[in-house]
């Protein structure tokens, strides 16, 4: 059973600006900038912060009717160790224009619990607000880092 996870922030960056560093420099804008991309999900439960690396990879980027109308980059991350015992996350950055000097950033995520039933059953436990949280947490360091 998939699970949904939306995101939306306006920066302070004029799209095309937005739309170029995805473009050129998507690495780096999604994690340490290395091939593979590599980053950290985190989240605190309770008063334990929860982290595990993993490895982004860029499916595409699009625009799909012309640079002034918005822009998508797709990609999936795993864990980077025992990504079997950890969800499969796809996603979807998409960026459009706000106004001339600002950009929406829209994240919409998916990702399987893993496991099967037991994971479907840890899901339900606990694990979707752990992983709206480690995504949330993904999504505002995107924003923040398009935003300098």
């Amino acid at each position: 059973m998939k699970r949904d996870i939306q995101f939306l922030r306006t920066i302070e960056v004029p799209y095309v600006r937005v739309r170029d560093q995805l473009r050129d420099h998507a690495s780096s804008v999604l994690g340490d900038g290395g091939d593979p991309i590599r980053t950290a999900l985190e989240a605190r439960v309770r008063s334990t912060v929860v982290s595990r690396e993993v490895e982004i990879e860029i499916v595409g980027f699009d625009e799909p009717a012309g640079s002034a109308a918005g822009a998508n980059l797709i990609f999936r991350a795993d864990a980077l160790r025992h990504a079997d015992l950890f969800p499969h996350l796809e996603a979807r950055l998409e960026v459009l224009p706000a106004a001339e000097d600002r950009t929406a950033l829209f994240l919409s995520a998916t990702y399987k619990p893993p496991l099967g039933v037991v994971g479907g059953a840890a899901n339900t436990l606990g694990l979707h607000r752990i992983a709206k949280q480690s995504l949330r947490s993904l999504f505002e360091d995107i924003a923040d880092r398009l935003a300098r």
